[in-house]
């Protein structure tokens, strides 16, 4: 799928869809980075997200929405996270 100098932040083709590893030291980094992304499919690889109220919303394994992911408006990670995003290729 891809090498170790080109693991994060990659996109790769796969049928219609676009598929990227991305690792993120905050997750503002990633609500930035994703801000203009549109019907993607997120998973965790890597790390927890929590919300305000300092409540596990999302594990390593748990799939959701990028915008369901963008309704927790206050979620927050005390550790660096992996996540795999999938989003269909527009023509």
């Amino acid at each position: 799928f891809h090498n170790e100098e080109e693991k994060y932040h990659c996109e790769k083709k796969f049928g219609k869809c676009s598929i990227v590893v991305s690792k993120h030291e905050s997750v503002n980094d990633f609500k930035n980075k994703t801000r203009n992304i549109e019907n993607a499919v997120v998973t965790v690889l890597k790390g927890s997200l929590y919300n305000s109220n300092k409540k596990k919303v999302l594990n390593a394994g748990d799939v959701v929405s990028l915008d369901e992911l963008k309704k927790i408006i206050d979620f927050t990670s005390p550790e660096e996270v992996e996540f795999l995003v999938v989003k269909p290729l527009t023509n």
